[in-house]
């Protein structure tokens, strides 16, 4: 029970900071000595991300909801681009679970350290979301699903080299990936039926 809370602990943690969560909840397992988590209790750990976004986004939600017809252009205008996003990321699941591909976790990793040092040398910029920065957010998460590649990270770099100020980009970021938590969490979890959860919760270390 105390090593299911120290993985919830761990994926708060580093889900908010821009490394690959899920390689550093394995290299845990692999230090604790554990078995991999199976994908609806991997998955699983992330609803408490989710709920931290809510109440970070939950004050503008409220605002556009409350005031929803002077904001539903706006509004209807993120969700097209969210789901552009988020719908080539999940072409991009579906790709890599066809033909298998990955790469070495070590590489992934490389790769968002390349990224974020990157930013010593992206330019300020005042871009706003539009539907051409939608397509290459979309691949840079999708390519992100590979082992040991932060999403975080290559989503927001992606985001400041396309010229979209650090506040903007930060929150993009966050906000397209939000309904993939939700969405991957809560169907894994009714896939298995909770099985693995329960067994987690009961024995870590059966798993």
């Amino acid at each position: 029970m105390l090593y299911f809370y120290i993985l919830i602990a761990l994926q708060i943690v580093v889900e908010s900071l821009p490394i690959s969560s899920s390689s550093h909840v394995h290299l845990l397992e692999l230090g604790a000595g554990s078995a991999p988590l199976v994908s609806s209790a991997l998955y699983a750990l992330h609803i408490p991300t989710a709920l931290v976004l809510t109440l970070f986004f939950f004050a503008r939600w409220f605002f556009m909801l409350t005031h929803l017809r002077a904001c539903a252009p706006m509004l209807l205008k993120l969700i097209l681009l969210g789901a552009l996003v988020d719908g080539i990321t999940a072409l991009f699941f579906v790709l890599m679970h066809v033909t298998h591909v990955t790469i070495p976790l070590g590489f992934g990793l490389c790769i968002t350290a390349a990224a974020l040092y990157s930013l010593r040398f992206c330019a300020a910029g005042n871009t706003s979301f539009a539907y051409p920065q939608a397509l290459v957010l979309g691949t840079a998460q999708g390519l992100a699903l590979l082992p040991g590649i932060s999403r975080f990270a290559l989503v927001y770099t992606s985001a400041r080299w396309l010229g979209i100020n650090h506040r903007r980009a930060f929150e993009i970021t966050w906000l397209i990936e939000f309904p993939l938590i939700i969405a991957a969490s809560f169907l894994s979890v009714y896939l298995d039926g909770g099985n693995q959860i329960r067994v987690l919760l009961s024995d870590p270390i059966a798993l």
